[in-house]
């Protein structure tokens, strides 16, 4: 290498490193890791409703409603899941309870379980009119697996955004009933005799032990493969 060579090696060095670190800040900024948290199943209520209208001296429902509801309720589509909600819309009626009762009876007569229910805050009044409400819960789907997450530092070891995501996805697709995602319901009662005698055995020492042939069993396998093993 001559001199006249090195000296133009030596000029050319900062402008190189200035180049390099342009080219580094070109790419795509790396964001610090961001904890969020665990996704769990997230449903969605979908409501529709049907007015079922009475004249002014009607009891019960008539036939040309009943056509209409059931027109209604073929649209639909009535899934096992789906919850069916009378309510009356005309509360000052004397016949409000019985026109309600006659809707759910006809539901009934079509294989359709209906619950009596209060109009939901917001309804408005309606002259000779009641409500069937039909509410469908719907799982939302997940994105599973998540690889979202911003990729940079952690020094706090937070949990990664896509841990328990497809255990939030089974969850909704295992549950029968939708809705217990979003509401739950009352625990049934409890055998309180059978409660009581366990405890009863537990403090005298009466609790028998689980058999154990078949545990037996896999030990003494696992004995005979160690000592194949060795």
């Amino acid at each position: 290498m001559t001199v006249r060579s090195a000296l133009s090696a030596l000029k050319a060095a900062p402008f190189a490193a200035a180049l390099a670190a342009v080219l580094a800040s070109c790419g795509p900024p790396m964001k610090d890791f961001a904890s969020s948290a665990p996704p769990e199943p997230r449903v969605d209520v979908v409501r529709v409703q049907h007015d079922v209208a009475f004249a002014g001296d009607e009891l019960y429902i008539s036939a040309t409603a009943a056509r209409g509801l059931d027109e209604f309720l073929a649209t639909v589509g009535l899934d096992r899941q789906d919850h069916v909600l009378v309510f009356d819309r005309d509360q000052a009626s004397p016949w409000s309870a019985q026109r309600a009762e006659s809707v759910k009876v006809h539901l009934g007569q079509r294989q359709v379980a209906a619950v009596p229910a209060i109009a939901p805050n917001g309804s408005k009044a309606k002259p000779d009119t009641v409500t069937v409400m039909i509410e469908r819960y719907v799982v939302a789907p997940l994105d599973c697996p998540d690889w979202t997450q911003p990729r940079g530092s952690n020094p706090e070891n937070s949990t990664h955004r896509n841990f328990g995501c497809f255990q939030a996805f089974n969850l909704g697709q295992m549950v029968v009933d939708k809705r217990d995602l979003a509401i739950g319901r009352t625990l049934g009662p409890a055998d309180g005799e059978l409660q009581a005698k366990s405890i009863y055995s537990y403090r005298r020492d009466l609790t028998k032990p689980l058999p154990d042939t078949e545990i037996g069993d896999i030990a003494k396998g696992g004995s005979q493969q160690q000592g194949a093993a060795q």
